[in-house]
């Protein structure tokens, strides 16, 4: 199957194959033989590190998502980072499960994945902790964080207690002290600093609009045009795009529920799908509720469902 950024970051600075057994973040001898070298594997930290670097000098879209290769969604199962662009070639990050990516979503799984606005997780991270490195004004807390686990409306973080606790030998307390603050439950566990920071809701989908202006915001906009594209791509790649009828013959059925759950949009009725490529959609329309649906096929009941207030 294919590696994705989140995934191939994790396994590349993963201490199990160096023949250590990890728990909570420390490495110890573990029960197994290393299956790569001492060498090759501190070769590649190196490169991770030196590419790190070369990230931070310049602005990439790499180097604008600092959780790359850190967060995990509530299976567990890494997220990485996913672009989209809108009307002016305006740019949207987001984190993904890498089940729910376009090159590994025709995979069978039992696992439905998230998707978040990669602005939305940070800035919940960057607001909820902002308290904990006061006296540390050279930190750089993203760079301290080892592990985010989004779970609900929380997101438990994880922090490497050495790189934002100050030099004193009470430092770590005064940490724990100001963590406590932010989250009751806040420990220290193995040099790591456990806590979670409430993840504000995502209002997008939840202002409505004026009747006049019936319109989602410029991001739902973008990701409704989106998977119209999409839709139409896995029709033709099935052979069943209603574009191109010469290809029906050796029509094929969807492979995995992913791709059945998009495949519909692209098979309602003209001025929906065109609705949804212009930005003219109603203000209650957003992806999720799109595939949430149960389109019927007639168009004329399709349109009574798309135009239904919220």
């Amino acid at each position: 199957m294919p590696f994705h950024v989140g995934a191939l970051a994790h396994i590349l600075r993963n201490k199990v194959y160096r023949g250590f057994a990890v728990h909570k973040g420390k490495a110890h001898a573990g029960e197994h033989e290393a299956i790569v070298p001492a060498g090759l594997f501190n070769a590649a930290q190196d490169q991770l590190e030196a590419n790190r670097v070369k990230r931070s000098t310049r602005k990439t879209r790499a180097a604008s998502s600092p959780l790359t290769g850190k967060i995990h969604d509530s299976d567990g199962q890494p997220m990485s980072v996913s672009f989209s662009y809108g009307r002016g070639k305006k740019m949207y990050r987001y984190y993904i499960s890498d089940c729910l990516l376009p090159r590994t979503a025709n995979i069978p799984t039992n696992r439905e994945g998230q998707r978040f606005s990669a602005s939305r997780i940070e800035r919940a991270i960057s607001t909820g902790l902002k308290d904990l490195i006061v006296d540390q004004h050279d930190a750089d807390l993203f760079d301290a964080i080892t592990k985010v686990t989004a779970l609900g409306d929380r997101l438990f973080v994880e922090i490497d207690v050495e790189q934002i606790a100050d030099d004193s030998a009470l430092g770590a307390t005064r940490l724990l002290r100001r963590a406590e603050l932010i989250d009751a439950d806040a420990k220290i566990d193995d040099g790591r600093l456990h806590l979670s920071v409430p993840l504000p809701p995502d209002r997008r989908g939840r202002t409505k609009a004026s009747p006049d202006k019936g319109m989602a915001s410029t991001e739902i906009k973008a990701d409704l045009a989106a998977l119209v594209r999409t839709a139409h791509l896995r029709l033709d790649e099935i052979g069943a795009s209603p574009m191109a009828t010469s290809g029906h013959a050796n029509m094929k059925a969807p492979a995995t529920d992913w791709i059945r759950q998009r495949i519909i949009i692209g098979l309602l009725a003209p001025d929906i799908q065109r609705a949804l490529l212009t930005g003219a959609a109603p203000g209650h329309v957003t992806p999720e509720w799109m595939l949430a649906q149960e389109w019927p096929f007639d168009w004329g009941a399709q349109r009574a469902i798309f135009e239904k207030a919220a």
